[in-house]
C-alpha cells in the first residue's frame, strides 16, 4: 500500500527535527541490561537524556501532526513528554527485581479516554532494535475498551477479525501475540495459539499486532524510519477502529485506506454451497454442544473438586489448628520451664555474685593485712638497717680514731728514736772529741812499745764498748718491738672481733674462729719475725 506521507523531502530526512536512533542509543540500552542499578544510571543519565529522550520527543513532534490527519483525536497531547513512558520501574514490583526498564515506548491514542484503557498505537525502542504496531490491555477501569468494545463486538465478528489479522498483517510481516492470566494477581502468560472462537478470546489481558526493525537496519534513518512508522500506523488504525471505536457505525467511521477492508463480499451461494455451509455450521453447532458439555463436565468436575478440596482443606485446617493448640501448649510449657530454670539460673547466679563479693571481701582483707605486715617488716628491716649502718659508721669512726691515734703514737716514737739517735750521735762526737783532743795533747814519753800497746788496748776498748753499747740496743729494743707487734695484733684481732660481731651476730661462733686462726697466724708470723730478728743481732755480734 502507498504512504500518502512518504516524500522525497521526508525519506532523505532534510528539515527533519527528529535525528533518528543511532548505534550508540542501542549500546546504552545493552549496557543497562549489564548494569541495571541506581548508581550506574545516575552517571549515566546524561546519556539517557541524549540518547534516547531526545530522539523521542523530536520524533513525538513529527508523528503527531501526521497522525492528526488520519484522526485529529490521536494527534499531539499537550507536551510530548505525556507520550513517552518511564524507564525507571515503580515502587510496587517484587523484590530483586531491576529498578529500571530496558525498552522505552511512545505511544498515540484517543485523549477523550485514559491511555491504559485505551488502544494504542506505539513505537518501542529495546535492545533488539525497534518495533511498530498496535496494543489492547484490560485494566481496573470501567472505560477499558477490551471488555467495553472488544469482546462483545468479537462475538459477532470473530470469523472477519480472523481473516483481517491473518490476511492483513501476519501475511505482511507483522506478528501477533496473546496474553492470559497466569499464576498471581497481576501475573500474565503469552498464549500461542490464535482464538478462533469467541469463548476463546475471554480470558485475554492483553493482545498486540507488531512489526521489528534490527538495529543494523537501513530503515533506521531519519527521513526513512518515519516514513516507515506512519505507513505501519496506517495499516494498523483500521485495527484500532476495529478494537477501539465505541460508536455502532464504526464500519462508517472507519477511514479505510485503498484496497484495505474488513468483511470480503460473499458470493452468490450454490446449492452445493449451501450444503457446505450447513454441513459446516451443523459440525462448528456439534463442536460448540461437545465444547459446552466438556465444558459443563469440567465445571461439574471442578465443583467436586473444589468441594473435596474444600473438605480436606476444611479436615486440614481443623487439624493444622490442632496442632496448633498442642504445639502453643507444648510452647507454653517450654516457656514456664524456660521461665522457671532461667530464675532459678538467676537465683544461683545471684547466690554465687555473693559469695565472690564476701571471698573478695576476705581475700582484700587478708591482703590489707598482709600488706600492713609487710610494711611494718618493711619498716623494722629499714630501722634495722639503719641502726646497723649507724653502728657500722661508729665502729668506722671508732677505728679512724685509732688508727690515728696509733698514728700519731708512732710518731711521737719515732721522733723520740730520733731524739734518742740524735742523742747518741752527739755523745759519740762528743767522746770522738775527746779521744782527739786526747791524741793532740802532749803525752809523757815512754818506752815505744809501751805506747803502742797502750794504743791498741785503747782501741780495742773501743771497739767492746762500741760493740757493747750496740748489743744493749739491740737487746733494749727487740722485746719492746716484740710487744708491739703483740699489741698491733691484738688490737687487730679485736677490731675484727667487733666489727664481726656487730656485722652478722648469728654467724659470731664461726667469725671468732676464723679471727682466731687469723690471730695465731699473725702471732707465727711476729715469732718467725722475732727469730730472724735475733738470728740477724747473733750473726752481727
Amino acid at each position: 500500500m502507498a504512504s500518502g506521507f512518504d516524500s522525497a523531502e521526508a525519506q532523505e530526512g532534510q528539515d527533519m527535527e527528529f535525528p533518528g536512533f543511532s548505534q550508540e542509543s542501542f549500546r546504552f540500552l545493552a549496557e543497562l541490561t549489564e548494569n541495571n542499578n541506581r548508581e550506574w544510571f545516575a552517571e549515566n543519565e546524561a546519556r539517557y537524556e541524549e540518547l534516547i529522550l531526545d530522539p523521542f520527543r523530536a520524533l513525538v513532534r513529527e508523528l503527531a501532526p501526521r497522525l492528526a490527519k488520519i484522526s485529529p483525536a490521536m494527534g499531539l497531547h499537550t507536551d510530548p513528554e505525556d507520550h513517552i513512558s518511564t524507564i525507571e520501574r515503580g515502587e510496587r514490583v517484587p523484590p530483586g527485581t531491576p529498578p529500571y526498564k530496558t525498552s522505552v515506548y511512545c505511544f498515540f491514542w484517543d485523549e477523550r479516554y485514559p491511555r491504559l484503557s485505551d488502544g494504542t498505537l506505539y513505537v518501542g525502542l529495546s535492545v533488539e532494535g525497534v518495533a511498530i504496531g498496535f496494543s489492547l490491555y484490560d485494566v481496573p477501569d470501567p472505560q477499558a475498551k477490551l471488555k467495553r468494545v472488544f469482546l462483545p463486538r468479537l462475538r459477532h465478528h470473530v470469523r472477519h477479525l480472523d481473516e483481517f489479522i491473518k490476511g492483513t498483517y501476519l501475511r505482511r510481516g507483522f506478528d501477533f501475540h496473546r496474553y492470559a492470566r497466569a499464576a498471581g494477581r497481576l501475573g500474565m502468560k503469552e498464549v500461542d495459539a490464535f482464538p478462533e472462537l469467541a469463548s476463546e478470546w475471554e480470558n485475554t489481558l492483553g493482545w498486540v499486532v507488531k512489526r521489528h526493525i534490527h538495529t543494523e537496519s537501513s530503515r533506521l534513518t531519519p527521513g526513512s524510519f518515519v516514513s516507515e512508522v506512519m505507513e505501519s500506523f496506517e495499516k494498523l488504525y483500521p485495527l484500532y477502529v476495529f478494537a477501539c471505536h465505541p460508536d455502532e457505525d464504526w464500519q462508517k467511521s472507519l477511514p479505510l485506506p485503498p484496497g484495505v477492508v474488513i468483511e470480503t463480499p460473499r458470493p452468490v451461494p450454490s446449492p452445493m454451497m449451501i450444503r457446505e455451509q450447513r454441513e459446516a455450521k451443523r459440525r462448528r453447532e456439534e463442536a460448540i454442544r461437545k465444547k459446552a458439555e466438556a465444558e459443563a463436565l469440567a465445571e461439574k468436575k471442578r465443583i467436586r473438586a473444589e468441594k473435596l478440596a474444600a473438605e480436606k482443606k476444611a479436615k486440614a485446617e481443623a487439624l493444622a489448628a490442632e496442632k496448633k493448640r498442642i504445639r502453643e501448649e507444648k510452647r507454653a510449657e517450654a516457656a514456664r520451664k524456660k521461665a522457671e530454670a532461667k530464675k532459678a539460673a538467676a537465683e544461683k547466679k545471684a547466690e554465687a555474685r555473693r559469695i565472690a563479693a564476701e571471698k573478695r571481701k576476705v581475700e582484700a582483707e587478708r591482703k590489707k593485712a598482709a600488706a600492713k605486715k609487710k610494711a611494718e617488716a618493711k619498716k623494722k628491716a629499714a630501722e634495722k638497717k639503719k641502726a646497723a649502718a649507724l653502728k657500722k659508721k661508729l665502729a668506722a669512726q671508732k677505728k679512724k680514731a685509732a688508727a690515728k691515734k696509733k698514728a700519731a703514737a708512732l710518731k711521737k716514737k719515732q721522733a723520740a728514736a730520733k731524739k734518742k739517735a740524735a742523742a747518741l750521735k752527739k755523745k759519740l762526737a762528743a767522746k770522738k772529741k775527746k779521744a782527739a783532743a786526747k791524741k793532740k795533747a802532749p803525752a809523757k814519753k815512754k818506752p815505744a812499745r809501751k805506747a803502742v800497746k797502750k794504743k791498741a788496748a785503747k782501741k780495742k776498748t773501743t771497739t767492746r764498748k762500741k760493740t757493747s753499747t750496740k748489743k744493749k740496743a739491740a737487746k733494749k729494743g727487740a722485746p719492746k718491738k716484740k710487744a708491739k707487734a703483740k699489741k698491733a695484733t691484738g688490737k687487730k684481732t679485736a677490731a675484727k672481733k667487733k666489727s664481726t660481731r656487730k656485722a652478722a651476730p648469728k654467724r659470731a661462733a664461726k667469725k671468732k674462729t676464723t679471727t682466731r686462726k687469723k690471730a695465731s697466724a699473725k702471732k707465727k708470723t711476729a715469732k718467725k719475725k722475732s727469730t730472724k730478728k735475733k738470728a740477724s743481732a747473733k750473726r752481727k755480734k
